[in-house]
């Protein structure tokens, strides 16, 4: 399928810090020395009536009166960061982009919105994966190689997919064997990778909702199994019922897992239930109850992260109360007595939790939508690193934009934060609550102090409950998302920011 780069999206300002350009070099020729008012060259003590003295010239590799730099033969129009072969500096706008003068990207021209900011320190490029993903999650690992997992149609005899994203293509596709039957509507999957990608896994809760399973990748091998089967079958009122199972691999090789069960028919009882599994070998813990119970409705929305230390970071909430956040050092195990609040905006609640993002240095952000009278909003919270609460008040991200017919609609944002300090929030909103549908797409970006948003994408097809997605390697920030232009398809877009 032909790659598409024509979305629709509204300007975004961007502000980056200037680098400073680095000196230029001098190298090549024979030394001499300014000596005479003409600015000829006296070489070995001769003028330069000598025979042997030439002419100065931008290229020889001394930089002249009017020159800015000069390499010599290194002089070039093409190569990054280097002098240009009329003895100036690379400026943004000569068609190349120099990262050692703080350019991300230059296309030849000084207008924003067409790709390439006009400072040439924001670039965006987005383009199709060539795959429908009806479900599906991207997770990154330590090396920056991004992993999906996916379920190409809508339907439960579909099993899903992994492959891997390079340069805007699938690589490495394989079918997992016995991964049909997940539950389609609301809750995807989710993809954990270790910390130095090897490992793969991911977990899901089947259709009727009563049972947990995963599937996983030890020495290029897949295995899947049944984690839970819920008393009962989720069948008849006060039987259990399982969702939203989370997944997290630390760098010991244990996957950590966690699931919300609830009492039919409504959410009562409701426990977060905690597994860990050794891949490639025995469960270390099975259902322990982590939170709960609680005879209160509406958990939901699990969240899990591993950093880069192969730490690992989960979350909860339920509305109205504040979510709840929890964390394990690598090797580790998540405790009860280790739960800490996420408060809800002020005089708002939560709605949708969304997920989590945890930086290099350790400051652990989430996103969520808060929900008041008149209006509803995605919010931002960060807990930074070394302190023991997340921060409050909280930021508003965007505002949630209600379609009739469907007031109690709640987007679950992605999150994401780039090496410049940049947070990316992304999500999607519906205009129904059940079947495909057009939907749109939102992002807005925190620079400077600030939150821009912007309308991503009116003609998004994502299904009612599913979120954007979002990952981050040390280069570029991607978002993911499934597009209704002309034929389904998941569409990836490349965001990257000079630091």
């Amino acid at each position: 399928m032909p790659r598409r780069t024509a979305m629709h999206w509204k300007s975004l300002t961007v502000v980056a810090t200037c680098l400073v350009c680095a000196s230029c070099a001098t190298s090549g020729g024979i030394q001499g020395e300014d000596d005479s008012l003409d600015g000829s060259v006296i070489l070995n003590g001769n003028n330069n009536n000598n025979s042997n003295v030439s002419t100065p010239y931008c290229g020889d590799g001394e930089v002249q009166s009017g020159e800015e730099c000069d390499d010599g033969s290194l002089n070039s129009d093409s190569a990054p960061n280097a002098c240009r072969t009329n003895c100036t500096q690379p400026v943004c706008g000569d068609g190349v982009a120099d990262d050692l003068h703080g350019e991300v990207c230059d296309d030849g021209g000084q207008v924003d919105d067409d790709g390439c900011s006009a400072d040439c320190k924001a670039h965006r490029e987005i383009v199709g994966l060539g795959i429908d993903a009806f479900a599906y999650d991207i997770a990154r690992d330590n090396n920056d190689h991004l992993h999906i997992i996916w379920k190409p149609q809508d339907a439960v005899f579909q099993p899903f997919h992994y492959g891997r994203i390079v340069n805007g293509q699938i690589v490495d596709e394989v079918v997992v064997d016995g991964t049909t039957g997940a539950l389609r509507r609301g809750y995807r999957p989710r993809l954990a990778v270790s910390p130095n990608g090897t490992l793969i896994h991911f977990s899901w809760a089947n259709t009727g909702r009563s049972q947990i399973l995963h599937a996983y990748r030890v020495d290029g091998q897949w295995s899947h199994e049944s984690i839970y089967a819920a008393p009962g079958g989720c069948v008849a009122d006060e039987d259990e019922c399982v969702t939203q199972p989370v997944s997290g691999i630390d760098d010991q090789g244990v996957v950590h897992i966690i699931a919300l069960t609830y009492t039919r028919p409504s959410p009562l009882n409701t426990r977060i239930r905690y597994w860990r599994k050794q891949l490639g070998g025995g469960w270390l813990d099975q259902a322990t109850t982590l939170f709960g119970p609680y005879d209160e409705s509406d958990w939901r929305s699990t969240a899990m992260f591993t950093d880069r230390d192969g730490g690992i970071h989960a979350a909860w909430k339920r509305h109205p109360s504040p979510g709840r956040y929890v964390y394990t050092a690598s090797g580790g195990q998540l405790q009860t007595s280790d739960i800490i609040e996420i408060p809800p905006p002020p005089g708002r609640n939560h709605v949708g939790m969304g997920d989590l993002y945890v930086t290099d240095g350790g400051d652990v952000h989430t996103a969520y939508r808060g929900d008041a009278t008149g209006g509803a909003s995605i919010w931002h919270t960060v807990k930074p690193s070394g302190q023991a609460q997340f921060s409050t008040p909280c930021g508003e991200v965007g505002p949630v934009l209600e379609h009739e017919g469907c007031p109690e609609h709640n987007p679950w944002p992605a999150i994401g934060v780039d090496q410049s300090g940049r947070i990316l929030v992304a999500w999607s909103e519906n205009p129904e609550s059940t079947g495909p549908i057009v939907s749109d797409v939102f992002l807005s970006i925190h620079d400077a102090g600030a939150w821009t948003y912007e309308h991503h994408d009116s003609d998004a097809n994502q299904h009612p409950y599913s979120k954007v997605a979002i990952a981050v390697t040390h280069g570029s920030t991607y978002m993911y998302w499934r597009t209704s232009e002309s034929t389904p398809e998941l569409m990836q877009a490349r965001f990257t920011y000079a630091k």
